[in-house]
């Protein structure tokens, strides 16, 4: 019988008691037995709602010292995840911290140094890979049922957040690259499996807005093929779309609307009749089912249940170290671009050449 697994929670903002202590509830053989905030009022309404045996701490080092907590989940502003996944891995705790994994390089190369130093796992919640249509969307291309990839281009248009001024750390300088830009950043890596190689990162709109509100980059890998992301908070509509361009046909994904459709050889009128009787059915389904009104959220639960298997049977994360270095190459690779109004060759930052000269690949999860 496997032992449940205690899992304590830094940060009690939004995404934790919307996503993370509901997903919690969900699941059998994990039991939530600590949380920790600066904000008392915030704990004291978390034991009122889970039970008087919650742990409260104001300071999370004093939970991380607990011997009877073996999973944290890191739900700070994004500046502050390095430092606090580092810490709960030197205290030889797993971790799931949320998106981005890192703001940074040189944060996410410690990290994965030390989570194989220490023997323990880190998985990103990367929730969006979830979606039943973006799954279905996976297999297909694994089945190469759309031929090799050659080109993914992506829409991610979402209304900027409505925050308190408690939350003003969702404006920072780079605004919605880290906001929101994680998520798409990382549907497209994971679709394509491929290295990324180059960057290149512009401004779109307002150009002299203090936080970042639109972008476009380009990006190619080393099995050539090549995608394009655009991300923006002042589009008139919202969006989460990939289209998926192979060489045996095309995908195209709605994340948020749950949907996909796909196409081979000339698309005549005859199917695009056949595309709107497809999307017809799977919207039906997905409103009598309740997939479009449950949102992004819901799929936290089989997100963490994968990653407490992933811990149980020694497997690797549902999202690996691999994969989330590769997110967070590109988003520093975009930012250098976005300094230097040029193309920026991942092989050649510092941090990835020196990683590369010890190990043979900067992707160190490789070399177990």
């Amino acid at each position: 019988m496997v032992k449940p697994l205690n899992i304590g929670i830094i940060g009690l903002g939004h995404v934790a008691t919307k996503a993370h202590i509901p997903a919690i509830n969900k699941l059998r053989d994990v039991r939530l037995v600590a949380v920790a905030d600066i904000d008392a009022k915030k704990l004291r309404l978390a034991r009122k709602r889970i039970g008087k045996s919650l742990k409260l701490y104001t300071d999370y080092s004093e939970m991380l010292e607990q011997d009877d907590v073996d999973l944290i989940i890191v739900c700070l502003p994004p500046s502050l995840h390095g430092q606090a996944t580092l810490q709960a891995l030197e205290a030889r705790k797993h971790v799931l911290v949320e998106k981005p994994f890192t703001i940074n390089l040189n944060e996410a190369f410690k990290i994965t140094e030390m989570s194989l130093k220490v023997d323990r796992k880190v998985c990103t919640v990367h929730n969006y890979r979830y979606f039943p249509a973006a799954m279905e969307t996976k297999k297909k291309i694994l089945a190469g049922l759309i031929g090799k990839i050659l080109c993914i281009n992506t829409v991610a248009h979402i209304q900027p957040p409505s925050v308190s001024t408690s939350k003003m750390w969702v404006f920072s300088p780079w605004g919605i690259l880290e906001e929101f830009g994680p998520h798409p950043i990382d549907m497209t890596n994971w679709l394509i499996s491929s290295a990324p190689s180059t960057v290149y990162c512009f401004h779109g709109a307002l150009k002299k807005a203090s936080s970042l509100t639109d972008i476009r980059m380009m990006i190619t890998y080393e099995d050539g093929s090549v995608s394009t992301i655009g991300i923006s908070w002042l589009a008139g509509t919202t969006k989460f779309e990939l289209s998926i361009m192979g060489s045996g046909g095309e995908i195209i994904l709605n994340v948020n609307l749950n949907q996909m459709i796909e196409h081979h050889g000339t698309i005549t009128p005859y199917h695009q009749i056949k595309d709107f009787i497809n999307l017809t059915k799977r919207n039906l389904k997905n409103i009598f089912d309740g997939t479009i009104f449950k949102g992004s959220y819901v799929y936290h639960a089989t997100l963490l249940q994968d990653f407490i298997e992933s811990i149980n049977q020694n497997k690797p994360p549902p999202i690996t170290l691999t994969e989330s270095l590769r997110n967070v190459a590109v988003s520093e690779g975009a930012k250098i671009s976005l300094k230097e109004s040029r193309v920026i060759t991942l092989n050649e930052l510092p941090l990835i050449k020196k990683t590369t000269a010890i190990y043979g690949t900067w992707f160190i999860e490789a070399t177990e």
